[in-house]
């Protein structure tokens, strides 16, 4: 353990036992010799030298406590940089080029899906997830070439990532689905949804925003606009955030829709 640092005065007579512990003691501690290393109880260092709760990289996204107060995801797409989840069926996900994560789905396949985890960190058992209380907020670049009738897309928070677009259970997210793009929130049970006017168009490069605000509404925005404001229904509890596209595979033969996604922050002030 860490030995506090007494302030000493002119005079001060430095013994045996002040030098140890002052300084022998607290630099073995300050190089991981002696237990685990705590820092502002933000930074963590195991015996095992993996850092844990200010800085966590998986996949390319960095999870970053500052100070105890709040915490920040930024994603930057670069070469060879993959984000959980994974493909089904002829459902694929490629990066489009710097700064671009592309998912691809076949109307015959099952959909893609890329989404930042929020499990528990290692070595300390911190909650990363993006919880309803903190005031999650989402914002992210998307680009869709094409939506087809038997295609659903969903992006935004939802409690469980996997490759269907969330229903009955905790979500707040941007729904496209049969040429309608929504906004949408449930608190676990049947959705609530509201119409985006104007749309964002088709094969043209939008800003989404979404910030549950501490629990009591949940703010939409796209291109900077305030499209909508729920104020029931609202979404509980662990979040992850979310990037889905879907196929119900009843389209028919050779159609297929490209999704583009640019830089995402997440972000939520911590409990």
């Amino acid at each position: 353990m860490a030995f506090p640092v007494s302030s000493r005065t002119t005079g001060t007579l430095i013994t045996q036992s002040i030098w140890n512990s002052d300084i022998v003691d607290n630099l073995n501690y300050l190089k991981g010799l002696a237990g685990a290393v705590l820092i502002e109880d933000d930074l963590s260092l195991d015996a095992g030298h993996v850092f844990s709760a200010d800085r966590i990289f998986a996949g390319g996204a960095m999870y970053a406590v500052h100070k105890g107060t709040l915490r920040e995801v930024v994603v930057n797409w670069e070469d060879n940089v993959n984000v959980g989840g994974g493909s089904g069926g002829g459902g694929n996900q490629n990066l489009a080029g710097a700064g671009q994560y592309l998912l691809y789905v076949d109307d015959d396949n099952a959909g893609s899906n890329a989404y930042i985890d929020g499990n528990n960190a290692a070595a300390n058992s911190k909650d990363i997830s993006f919880n309803a209380s903190r005031s999650p907020y989402g914002r992210f670049e998307f680009n869709l070439d094409s939506l087809k009738a038997c295609q659903s897309i969903f992006i935004g928070f939802r409690t469980t990532p996997d490759g269907s677009i969330p229903y009955a259970e905790n979500h707040a997210g941007l729904v496209l689905a049969a040429s309608t793009y929504s906004t949408r929130v449930s608190s676990g049970g049947a959705p609530t949804a509201h119409g985006v006017t104007p749309a964002p168009t088709i094969n043209q490069r939008h800003v989404v925003e979404i910030l549950i605000n501490a629990g009591t509404s949940v703010l939409f925005y796209v291109d900077g606009t305030l499209v909508y404001t729920h104020t029931s229904n609202l979404p509980t509890g662990a979040l992850h955030w979310t990037a889905l596209l879907y196929s119900d595979g009843a389209g028919g033969v050779g159609a297929h829709s490209y999704l583009t996604l640019g830089k995402i922050i997440c972000q939520e002030a911590l409990a």
